[in-house]
């Protein structure tokens, strides 16, 4: 756990280097929220989303080396299990930043979708594992899963929501995570000293495939919806500017 803290940091590291735009246009504080987008279907999917794979993972992380020790795993050796899901995750992210803009980029939200899936394959499988072998196998399955879960995250968000509400609809997937970390390690938990441990991560997996089946759906609506007509506004100023311009090139 100090280990996943040191990482986390270099967030708080890279918002103290940013330095503020000299575009004024982008330094000025927003000062309203699109309280519309709280009443669409799309933002309940992806936070149902966010809140499923973020509890399941947490899961993973908390559970597996108690798991693996259960199995006869030396506890120093739990260390390279640990290394294999961080060193997976990390290349995992790098490739799909790589597809989310090359050949994945109109299908951010399948991509995305996919890693979920993948994420609860990776934790079902894990109750199968009896070595050490099969952990390390196990936990780089789930940091190549988890990688590009996380890796995919922002752009489907971003090509979801748009560029005015992509702000907050990161905001509410990011509250509903916290919640989902908090809540289903705890249940996952309950469940484990009750009927073993074995239910832990199954339950964590099916609550990753019900994430999984949230983003699919939004991928889905995002597919069979049609894209937005032209603000009426934007295109009154448009015909207004041909129209002058018309008149313009007569005179």
């Amino acid at each position: 756990m100090l280990i996943n803290a040191g990482v986390t940091l270099h967030l708080v590291v890279c918002g103290a280097l940013m330095t503020p735009s000299k575009n004024a246009n982008n330094t000025h504080s927003r000062k309203h929220t699109y309280c519309q987008l709280f009443k669409t279907d799309k933002l309940f999917f992806f936070a149902i989303g966010c809140f499923c794979w973020a509890g399941s993972g947490q899961v993973f992380y908390q559970m597996m080396p108690t798991f693996a020790w259960h199995n006869e795993v030396k506890r120093t050796d739990i260390v390279w299990i640990t290394s294999a899901v961080g060193l997976t995750d990390i290349c995992a992210r790098l490739l799909a930043a790589l597809l989310n803009h090359t050949v994945a980029k109109e299908h951010t939200v399948f991509l995305y979708a996919s890693a979920v899936f993948l994420d609860a394959l990776s934790i079902l499988t894990l109750t199968l594992c009896s070595s050490l072998a099969t952990f390390i196998l196990d936990g780089m399955f789930f940091g190549f899963a988890f990688g590009m879960m996380m890796g995919s995250h922002g752009a489907s968000a971003f090509d979801v929501f748009g560029f005015q509400q992509f702000p907050d609809a990161i905001g509410v997937g990011m509250f509903a995570a916290s919640i989902g970390g908090l809540s289903i390690p705890l249940i996952a938990g309950i469940l484990g000293d009750r009927y073993g441990i074995v239910w832990t991560f199954r339950f964590a997996a099916a609550v990753a495939a019900t994430g999984s089946i949230n983003v699919f759906t939004l991928a889905v609506r995002k597919r069979l919806t049609p894209p937005p007509a032209e603000n009426s506004l934007q295109s009154k100023r448009n015909t207004f500017r041909r129209r002058q311009s018309s008149t313009m090139q007569m005179l």
